[in-house]
């Protein structure tokens, strides 16, 4: 489920309610307008089970495809606090953060990928497109050809053959198979996370989005009136860092001893001092929801910062590597033609 669709559901169906539509009733109107059908067949469901007496918190949780249980936990508070259409507006704001987080982060990516594909794919593909002609002249050349031209022909002479890109896509198939099967099974998930978060410029993305998307989640529970405990749990839900929800029960642990808020998410290890600071702040005054939101829109620019950085460094390493592909492929293919070309003269 897209996040931002999501966000446009859940502020929709929060407007109705303060208009005061009624929940069957809304939940209709929203299956007959929404755009997407998941949550449009999820909608009708939703009101055919409040009408027969469920709450909406009950109703989500049996749409498990169109909302986290996150949601289901949080319009519960709001049900028992008599502010759900407040809550749900948070919902939405959530979302939306969420996805403008996603989406920065993908920009952050996509360009530097891009430039080494393309790096790869015209070291993989210029010799034999480029220099097809040119080959059989350097083999009838008469002249030693250096190991590097040899390699460059033989890949041109391989790839001509539409076996080696059948075997080549089936091995890539295979292995992308393998890895997903590997990674979704027992403690894999948290290991390539954990690689994840040690890159020296990814881990640092990764771990802005988590750390932002857990300090929003925070200040929402809190806000709602939710235990700590549970809020700290879902919170690490919505981070998406298996290593954080890992973490997250020596927090609750320390809660349970007597411990702050502070000195329970210290015994993580996974904040880091500024987060940990101003959320100290805001238990010593009584403000936590409100210096929680500020965590997260620190993180949110610091993002933005981290991406930058990362381009700046991706981007001329990439072009370094188009650029050393070009000079392979000369160096390989017109030295030779040039000698070639002295011979007859």
């Amino acid at each position: 489920m897209r996040r931002e669709f999501r966000a446009v559901y859940l502020r929709s169906l929060a407007l109705l309610l303060q208009a005061g539509v009624p929940i069957d009733r809304s939940l209709t109107v929203l299956s007959k307008g929404s755009s997407e059908r998941l949550l449009a067949a999820a909608s009708l469901r939703m009101a055919e089970s409040l009408q027969r007496g469920t709450t909406l918190s009950q109703a989500m949780l049996g749409c498990p495809q169109a909302f986290q249980l996150f949601h289901a936990e949080a319009v519960h508070l709001g049900e028992r606090t008599g502010q759900l259409d407040k809550v749900l507006l948070r919902l939405a704001e959530q979302d939306e953060r969420s996805a403008h987080l996603s989406m920065r982060l993908r920009s952050a990516l996509h360009y530097p990928l891009m430039v080494v594909a393309l790096s790869f794919l015209f070291l993989l593909l210029g010799p034999p497109l480029l220099f097809k002609n040119l080959l059989p002249v350097l083999q009838s050349g008469g002249h030693s050809l250096p190991l590097l031209t040899q390699a460059f022909m033989a890949l041109s002479l391989s790839l001509q053959d539409p076996r080696l890109w059948l075997l080549g896509v089936a091995v890539a198939f295979g292995g992308f198979r393998v890895f997903l099967f590997w990674a979704r099974r027992g403690r894999n998930p948290s290991r390539l996370r954990r690689l994840l978060l040690a890159a020296p410029v990814l881990g640092n993305l990764f771990r802005c989005v988590a750390l932002a998307e857990f300090a929003r989640a925070l200040a929402l529970q809190l806000e709602c009136g939710c235990e700590a405990r549970e809020a700290l749990v879902q919170a690490a839900r919505c981070s998406g860092d298996r290593v954080l929800l890992e973490r997250i029960a020596r927090a609750c642990h320390a809660l349970s001893q007597g411990q702050g808020l502070t000195a329970g998410l210290a015994t993580t290890e996974y904040f880091p001092p500024t987060f940990l600071s101003v959320l100290q702040v805001g238990e010593e005054t009584g403000h936590i929801p409100e210096l929680a939101l500020r965590v997260s829109q620190f993180y949110d620019e610091h993002l933005d910062m981290a991406a930058r950085n990362l381009a700046s460094v991706v981007e001329p390493l990439a072009l370094l590597g188009l650029g050393g592909a070009a000079a392979l492929t000369i160096f390989a293919l017109v030295v030779p033609l040039l000698k070639v070309a002295e011979g007859l003269s």
